[in-house]
């Protein structure tokens, strides 16, 4: 698509200047001689009187295409910034998550621990440690589905920021902070 300026300056007057020179001949020896170079030069002055509102329609049809690129160009920024905004909101709220799986994840330990010991120790049945151990499986599991859901946002999450997902979080906070 022309520019603004190009697609105006089709309606006023330009001049153009072409020219050549060789040489004619039957044979390849006899062009060497003289009498047998040619030239030619042309100048031509263009005015366009009247194309119909060719050019005036051109104009405004390149004015919209840069218009509706500027919409584009707005739309397609706004969405990015939704999109950045949405995926860090995700990964705060999946690290907060993965903190409460990780906690979860000790007591369950924990409880499985002391249930063991309970049962050894005759205080417990042995389906009170099956169920302990169930809960602690559980919630490993949770932990690792967390730790997952934390990883793979931060991957988006640094994607849309135009950095590689392999580089540190640390690196992408340093440079962020020494753009502003």
């Amino acid at each position: 698509a022309p520019t603004r300026g190009a697609a105006r300056a089709l309606h006023r007057p330009y001049l153009s200047m072409d020219g050549s020179y060789g040489y004619v001949g039957r044979t390849f020896g006899s062009m060497t001689e003289d009498g047998h170079d040619v030239w030619s030069a042309r100048v031509s002055l263009i005015i366009p009187l009247f194309d119909g509102n060719l050019t005036r329609g051109q104009v405004r049809e390149t004015e919209a295409a840069i218009r509706r690129a500027q919409v584009e160009l707005t739309t397609a920024q706004r969405d990015a910034s939704r999109e950045i905004q949405s995926l860090y909101g995700s990964w705060r709220a999946g690290t907060e998550n993965l903190a409460a799986a990780e906690l979860n994840d000790r007591l369950a330990n924990d409880a499985m621990l002391l249930t063991r010991r309970r049962y050894e120790l005759g205080k417990a049945d042995y389906l009170e440690v099956l169920n302990a151990q169930t809960e602690r499986f559980r919630a490993h599991a949770n932990l690792i589905e967390a730790r997952h859901e934390v990883v793979t946002t931060l991957a988006s999450l640094k994607r849309a920021l135009g950095f590689d997902p392999r580089l540190p979080l640390a690196e992408i906070t340093a440079a962020l902070e020494g753009a502003d």
